[in-house]
């Protein structure tokens, strides 16, 4: 499920170069994607992303992720997400983080079966060269506030030529809490080959961290 908007960025190619963050490979703008559109209510978004789930004999128990841009800049995500839950869906959410605070910390730890949370290194000036100034700090305070609320947590690190060498410092300092993922150049990323590294790049890396 993924909701259109991001707070870093407007989405639109003429904007990256004066935006927070000019990393994101993601096409989040408008809503005219497969299965898009704009609903009256939190319940019947809820309800379309059900009746989109396969049919089969055992469906078992869905899997409904909120994405973006950055799903919490929506009014009605959090609202969105309870009423999937309630319809017997796992409810998963993919955020950077910057827009959860005090005030809805506990809410969204009770909501979500699995939280992530895009952090891409161990500093300020490591992580920023991917996600803009001041991600790094509102990210760590999302992070304590989901750890404070017991919140099924993981911190997702997408590895590029940039902080390639700061997965050891990242795993030593988050241990079973992190994950990894490289940046693939696909869609909006197929411009970054200074940021590509190749296979044997990331499982090196990946391969040296006790």
């Amino acid at each position: 499920l993924r909701f259109a908007g991001c707070n870093l960025w407007s989405g639109r190619e003429q904007h990256r170069l004066e935006a927070v963050c000019r990393f994101c490979d993601t096409d989040f703008v408008g809503t005219d994607g497969p299965g898009g559109g704009k609903f009256d209510s939190a319940e019947a978004l809820a309800t379309a992303v059900r009746q989109a789930w396969p049919a089969t004999s055992d469906p078992g128990k869905p899997l409904v992720v909120c994405t973006g841009g950055e799903p919490l800049l929506a009014d009605f995500a959090l609202d969105v997400a309870q009423y999937a839950k309630r319809a017997g869906n796992q409810v998963h959410l993919l955020s950077n983080g910057t827009l959860i605070d005090d005030d809805n910390a506990n809410h969204i730890a009770e909501i979500f079966d699995l939280i992530k949370i895009s952090l891409d290194g161990s500093t300020p000036e490591i992580s920023e060269q991917h996600r803009g100034k001041g991600s790094h700090q509102r990210a760590l305070k999302a992070i304590d506030l989901l750890l404070r609320h017991n919140a099924p947590l993981q911190i997702s690190m997408t590895v590029t030529r940039k902080n390639i060498d700061d997965i050891g410092a990242m795993t030593a300092r988050f241990g079973s809490l992190l994950s990894f993922a490289p940046l693939f150049c696909t869609g909006r990323a197929k411009g970054r080959g200074d940021l590509t590294i190749t296979g044997k790049e990331y499982f090196k890396a990946l391969s040296s961290v006790e």
